[in-house]
């Protein structure tokens, strides 16, 4: 039970699009992410304080994709106007098996990940940033960097989950339960 809730408290989960329809890349960015909030407590595994990862954005028709180094990707929505994005992630695990013999309900653990943030951009010969022209198109519109807000969320899905609260290593001190992520992005690559 406890293994399977540190796999389920790992970052961003499911699959995107296909490789072939990645769209236009924006680039490759070094994320720096500190935890704003953490109502889950300190014993659950995989919530640390801080961390640093490499994650490639891509575009396609106002679809974007987030791929962190070695993790799947996640698509969401890009606003190019406003330079604004918005990707949300829903997760079912069963931490709990039912056991009908021994009356055990079960329990189906629900994680809801939300990545909300702002992409900075510089424009060629020191124009203005317009995102109205596309990012990184003709217009010479590049994006610098991004700040980001994730907010993870936990909660009992279905069964009884009041096991998996405690002070225990592995648990949570409430269900349901939140940590929040500030996250800097800066480009590092094309």
């Amino acid at each position: 039970m406890r293994r399977v809730l540190g796999i389920l408290l790992s970052t961003v989960l499911f699959a995107g699009c296909d490789e072939a329809s990645e769209g236009e890349r924006l680039g490759l960015y070094s994320v720096l992410a500190t935890r704003t909030q953490n109502t889950c407590g300190a014993q659950m595994s995989g919530k640390l304080q801080s961390a640093r990862f490499n994650v490639a954005l891509s575009l396609r028709q106002g679809v974007l994709r987030w791929t962190p180094a070695g993790a799947t990707t996640a698509s969401g929505i890009f606003n190019v106007f406003q330079g604004t994005f918005r990707i949300a992630i829903e997760a079912s695990t069963q931490m709990i098996a039912p056991n009908r013999q021994r009356q055990i309900p079960g329990c189906v653990l629900r994680r809801v990940d939300l990545i909300e943030g702002l992409v900075s951009a510089s424009a060629d010969a020191g124009a203005r940033p317009s995102f109205d022209a596309g990012v990184n198109s003709d217009g010479g519109t590049v994006v610098t960097g991004f700040q980001a807000q994730e907010t993870i969320a936990y909660g009992t899905e279905s069964g009884d989950c009041t096991s998996l609260i405690g002070v225990g290593e592995g648990q949570s001190l409430a269900l349901p339960c939140v940590v929040g992520y500030q996250m800097d992005g800066t480009r590092i690559g094309p």
